[in-house]
């Protein structure tokens, strides 16, 4: 049944591009640009460097520095700690495709993952500064406190005893760790631009705005900015909408942690509240 209900829909994608191909070739072309304007440069160098300081051991600096203040107020793990770290520069799918290349090495369990992906989904800041128009500022810190909320909330469901200082020892030389971690980062890169680009092609076939503005979070942005609707609700609408990630986002981190058999469920709750947090923060803080 399942793959009956793909192949028609699949059929039917296929059958759409040649029909609204210049349509799409456009919206191709337009996501590539906000890829490269708003995406790539804020997300590429904070991959390579936190897979940088995973490899050459940095990240026990900041296990040292935040690992004991974290256990107390979020009761969360050395390797969680680090993670948590690096998500609130790289934004998302960042801290998912960090904790998938630690679990490969052994340094994180698949518990300690499934907690810390509930509120490691912070949106990158030079994303947000960079397409959101009304009060970016209240939007990018009430998107950041709504995460923390989630984490206190949070902070006695999967509970794991590993707090030890991790090590990861390596025999590769700095050069053969810098163009791993260079090509690993492009790798991830051109996934999520992948993704991207398929969603925009499903927005512009299906085109049922309702649906779009969920789909992809660029677009559902834009949308919301056509509304007739006052500045204070577009800019509830949109931090709710950041805080969601959109169903795009959703499979990029899905996609990275399938091999671990995440649950996704736990994930997409906790990003309903997210929404519903930023919301009622922005509700309250807007001047």
């Amino acid at each position: 049944m399942i793959k009956s209900i793909f192949f028609l829909l699949f059929s039917f994608i296929f059958i759409s591009l040649f029909k609204n191909y210049e349509i799409i070739s456009s919206n191709i072309i337009k996501t590539c640009t906000i890829f490269l304007k708003n995406i790539f440069p804020s997300t590429f160098p904070i991959l390579v460097i936190s897979s940088l300081f995973l490899n050459l051991n940095l990240y026990k600096i900041i296990i040292t520095l935040f690992g004991k203040i974290n256990k107390k107020i979020f009761n969360i793990t050395n390797s969680q700690t680090f993670i948590l770290f690096m998500s609130l520069f790289s934004g998302f799918p960042s801290s998912s495709k960090l904790s998938k290349e630690m679990y490969e090495k052994k340094l994180i369990s698949k518990t300690e993952i499934q907690k810390i992906i509930l509120y490691t989904h912070f949106a990158n800041p030079i994303f947000i500064l960079s397409i959101v128009s009304y009060h970016k500022y209240l939007v990018l810190v009430s998107h950041f406190i709504s995460n923390i909320i989630i984490a206190l909330l949070l902070k006695n469901i999967y509970k794991n005893n590993n707090n030890i200082i991790l090590n990861n020892s390596s025999n590769k030389n700095i050069t053969k760790i810098f163009f791993e971690s260079i090509t690993n980062s492009i790798n991830t890169c051109m996934f999520i631009l992948g993704t991207l680009i398929t969603f925009n092609i499903l927005s512009s076939i299906i085109n049922i705005p309702i649906f779009n503005v969920i789909l992809e979070l660029s677009n559902g942005i834009n949308y919301i900015n056509t509304l007739e609707q006052s500045i204070k609700i577009k800019t509830i609408l949109i931090g709710s909408l950041i805080s969601f990630g959109g169903l795009c986002i959703h499979l990029q981190v899905y996609g990275i942690l399938c091999d671990i058999k995440i649950k996704y469920y736990p994930y997409l709750l906790s990003r309903i509240f997210h929404a519903i947090i930023t919301g009622i923060l922005i509700y309250i803080f807007y001047k």
